[in-house]
């Protein structure tokens, strides 16, 4: 907690280090989504090479693992076997080997390649896996027009017919073609709704998003690049842990640690000490906290929150200390149904 460890800098002449991960691209931004989409150059014996996209879900200690349209990486329909497939990251003209995952479910026309994790790029953000509903879509691709292209469009409905509930239909026009195959469905906030996997005359076809990451799973190829929607228990989750953070500031603007340690039970001793000691010789604490949303994590259980606050520190004898837009960065645990802070840095 900065304002824990500037205060002992001041009052007790201890110095501590903080260190804060740099912001990854937003999953809202275009060019975040087109990092996570790969361009597949498919090769076969005999064969002109063909083109597909494909979206990265997770990672190993070896490999990246990102999915396609298995008809792009499998036998073609004269049941020619691919020989390679070269793989390049957008905003990078190097190609990379990539390997064919030997599972495959063509139902879904779900395939899966890897390259090295240290291919990897650094800076590829978390995407939301999202159901599909009725809404403005755009599928990332690489048609003969131009790679990484953006086709605009939207979804019609939510299950491609009444006993195939496991793909969805988009609209269509003659820009969604050939170089789409395994490029991803998103939403207009950047989520993961499916994959492209067809055209008929009239519509598109995707595979689902939920249907594709529970293959995968099964699979056990990693889907750490892909986070799921909050359940709906999360929105009463959601308002308490924003109470919670309330608490925290009035624990502060009161000079409460009784308080405090009331939702924050498992902070170190010496910490406490602090607080306590700065808490006794204030006159006055002014705290105004600006969090930033809670991020939960798939347990259920845990979540973060990072923002920003300002403090003024009124002593009782001294200088007063103002503190303005410090970084701050929250660590919470749910246990028997209640929320409580961990850790603050």
């Amino acid at each position: 907690m900065r304002t824990l460890r500037k205060l002992i800098l001041v009052l007790g002449g201890i110095a501590i280090a903080i260190c804060l991960p740099g912001a990854a691209r937003a999953q809202g931004s275009l060019e975040g989504q087109r990092a996570a989409v790969v361009k597949l150059r498919i090769h076969r014996a005999g064969q002109a090479d063909e083109t597909a996209a494909g979206l990265y879900v997770g990672k190993d200690q070896q490999s990246a693992y990102f999915i396609t349209a298995y008809h792009a990486i499998g036998p073609n329909s004269r049941g020619v076997p691919v020989q390679s497939v070269q793989l390049q990251f957008y905003a990078s003209p190097q190609n990379f080997s990539a390997a064919v995952f030997e599972n495959y479910d063509e139902g879904l026309d779900l395939g899966v390649v890897s390259t090295a994790v240290a291919n990897l790029p650094s800076d590829l953000s978390k995407i939301e896996r999202r159901d599909p509903t009725v809404v403005p879509i755009r599928v990332i691709g690489h048609p003969a027009g131009g790679v990484w292209t953006v086709w605009s469009g939207n979804v019609e409905n939510e299950n491609a017919s009444v006993i195939d509930i496991h793909r969805f239909i988009t609209n269509k026009d003659d820009s969604l073609g050939e170089g789409f195959s395994g490029g991803p469905v998103l939403d207009s906030e950047g989520a993961f709704l499916g994959m492209h996997t067809s055209n008929d005359r009239r519509y598109g076809f995707a595979a689902k998003s939920s249907d594709i990451v529970v293959q995968l799973k099964a699979w056990r190829v990693p889907t750490s690049n892909l986070s799921e929607p909050p359940s709906p228990t999360t929105l009463a989750d959601l308002n308490a842990v924003k109470k919670v953070l309330g608490r925290y500031e009035d624990a502060y603007n009161h000079k409460d640690a009784a308080a405090l340690w009331n939702i924050w039970p498992s902070a170190p001793p010496d910490k406490r000490r602090a607080i306590e000691e700065s808490f006794r010789n204030a006159r006055s604490i002014k705290m105004v906290l600006q969090p930033g949303e809670p991020v939960f994590e798939l347990d259920g259980t845990s979540a973060t929150v990072k923002g920003q606050f300002s403090e003024v520190y009124t002593p009782r004898n001294g200088t007063v200390l103002t503190m303005p837009d410090e970084l701050i960065a929250f660590t919470f645990q749910k246990s028997d149904g209640a929320w409580t802070i961990i850790e603050v840095r």
